[in-house]
């Protein structure tokens, strides 16, 4: 699916992703379809700009932590900072601290327990 509105492109897959969360979103900026609930409608608007598939999310959460300018955060800092940046996926708090955890560099440098 592709779908343009003004500046932005929307280039997605969700053919056989049927479970995907973002399928309410898409159909919102395909068709434009908003929830009854003002308020809920305005969330939207909002989270339709920046959210993404778990696929993008590790690649994200891997680029901040770690990447070029990444200090290893936490996994709170490292969620934060995300959304600073106006991304947004249901589990991201979880998905950063769980990013955290794994990370080989932070686990070497963590203090050791005797």
């Amino acid at each position: 699916m592709q779908y343009t509105k003004g500046a932005r492109t929307l280039v997605s897959t969700v053919g056989q992703q049927d479970a995907d969360w973002r399928v309410p979103y898409i159909n919102w900026l395909r068709d434009g379809t908003l929830p009854e609930d003002r308020k809920e409608a305005q969330s939207f608007r909002i989270k339709a700009s920046r959210c993404l598939s778990k696929e993008e999310a590790e690649t994200l959460l891997q680029d901040v932590h770690g990447g070029e300018c990444g200090n290893h955060a936490g996994g709170r800092s490292l969620s934060n900072k995300i959304l600073r940046q106006r991304y947004f996926w249901p589990t991201m708090r979880a998905d950063a601290i769980n990013h955290a955890k794994r990370c080989e560099s932070c686990q070497k440098a963590a203090p050791a327990i005797h």
